[in-house]
C-alpha cells in the first residue's frame, strides 16, 4: 500500500494513481476555446473593393468627380489603340475608339443663357428654348471605324495614325492625372490646415 495522509478527505497515491489509470483516456484535440474555435473558423471571402465604384460614391465636388472620369475615358481609349495596333495585320479588321470626350462634356450638361428668359416645359414634345441640356451619366462607348483605306487586307488600322493618336492620349491622361493630384492636395491642405 502507499503512503497516505492523516488529513480526513484525502486520497492515497495509490488511490489517486488508480483512479487515473480507471479514467478513459483524455481526447487528442484539445477542447475547443472560444479563441481556438475563432482560429477553426472558415476565414472569410476577402471583399475585393472596385475602387473605381467605391470613389464614385464618395465625391470631393465636380471637378475631382470630372478629373477622374476624364483619366477613366483616356485609359479607355488607349486599350482601343492597343487593341488596333495589336490587330494591324488582321485582314478586314476595323479599328475601334472611345468617344469618351464627347460623353464628358455631355456629363456636364450645358446651362441655360442667362440673357433669355427660362421656359417651364410639362411635356416632352414641347420645345426647350433656353437650350439648356440636362447632364446625362458618364458612359463612355467604343465604336468601330468603318471607314476604308487602301489595303490588300482591306484593314483601316494605320500605324503611324494610331501611334500619333497614342502619344496625345498619353499626353493628356498624365495631364488629367497631375491636375487631380493637385486636387488632392489642395483638398489635404484644408483638411489638415497646412501649408506647403
Amino acid at each position: 500500500m502507499g503512503p497516505t495522509s492523516g488529513r480526513p478527505g484525502e486520497l492515497s497515491t495509490t488511490g489517486a494513481i488508480a483512479r487515473k489509470l480507471a479514467a478513459p483516456p483524455p481526447p487528442r484535440h484539445k477542447p475547443r476555446t472560444k479563441a481556438r474555435q475563432r482560429l477553426n473558423k472558415e476565414p472569410k471571402p476577402k471583399r475585393r473593393y472596385n475602387t473605381r465604384m467605391d470613389i464614385a460614391a464618395l465625391s470631393f465636388g465636380p471637378t475631382v468627380d470630372l478629373l477622374n472620369n476624364a483619366i477613366h475615358g483616356s485609359s479607355k481609349e488607349n486599350d482601343q489603340i492597343a487593341n488596333n495596333i495589336a490587330n494591324i495585320n488582321t485582314p478586314n479588321f476595323r479599328r475601334s475608339t472611345t468617344s469618351f470626350r464627347e460623353a464628358l462634356a455631355e456629363s456636364l450638361g450645358t446651362p441655360a443663357s442667362p440673357d433669355e428668359l427660362a421656359l417651364t416645359t410639362n411635356d416632352p414634345r414641347q420645345f426647350d428654348v433656353n437650350g439648356a441640356q440636362a447632364p446625362v451619366p458618364y458612359d463612355p462607348k467604343p465604336h468601330v471605324d468603318d471607314t476604308t483605306q487602301m489595303r490588300v487586307d482591306r484593314s483601316n488600322v494605320d500605324a503611324d495614325q494610331e501611334m500619333a493618336t497614342l502619344e496625345q492620349n498619353s499626353g493628356y491622361e498624365q495631364t488629367m492625372s497631375d491636375l487631380l493630384g493637385k486636387q488632392y492636395t489642395w483638398l489635404r491642405q484644408a483638411i489638415t490646415e497646412t501649408t506647403t
